[in-house]
């Protein structure tokens, strides 16, 4: 009988153990998964307005983050590992374009769609040429502008 109880402390002892083991494996993991669920994923198509064509070599800034991506030749991008929050994100091409933003939510574990229309913005410049008769070098005919 004495090895009996023997052998009961024993077991008693190792499934405290195990029940503090398990403990301590849950609150050291628990956090990690939270963290892994903690990010989400932007993706999503500028296409060009006049066409309806996905525009390649446009960048796409999440200014929160300050990440940049550019989009493939068929207008595509994506960002993963975007924490959690709400961020303005800025599509643009260049100076010939109108750039757009829009304000996403990314929530943990989720994917957002967030697709942008640019367009060709117009230009309004006006240049006065003048001449002064002389052969004048490239650096003395600058003159100040005013607007």
């Amino acid at each position: 009988m004495a090895t009996d109880s023997f052998w009961i402390n024993k077991i008693v002892k190792i499934n405290r153990n195990n029940k503090l083991f398990l403990i301590i494996v849950a609150v050291t993991l628990f956090p990690r998964m939270m963290v892994g669920q903690s990010t989400g994923e932007l993706k999503g198509q500028v296409i060009l307005k006049e066409t309806g064509v996905g525009v390649g070599g446009a960048e796409i800034l999440v200014v929160e983050l300050g990440q940049v991506r550019l989009t493939d030749s068929n207008g595509y991008y994506a960002f993963k590992g975007i924490p959690v929050g709400t961020y303005q994100v800025i599509a643009h091409l260049d100076s010939t374009m109108t750039e757009q933003v829009r304000f996403v939510s990314v929530e943990g574990a989720q994917t957002i769609h967030a697709d942008f229309v640019l367009e060709f913005s117009v230009f309004k410049h006006e240049v006065t040429v003048t001449a002064s008769g002389r052969k004048e070098k490239a650096f003395e005919s600058f003159q100040s502008v005013d607007s």
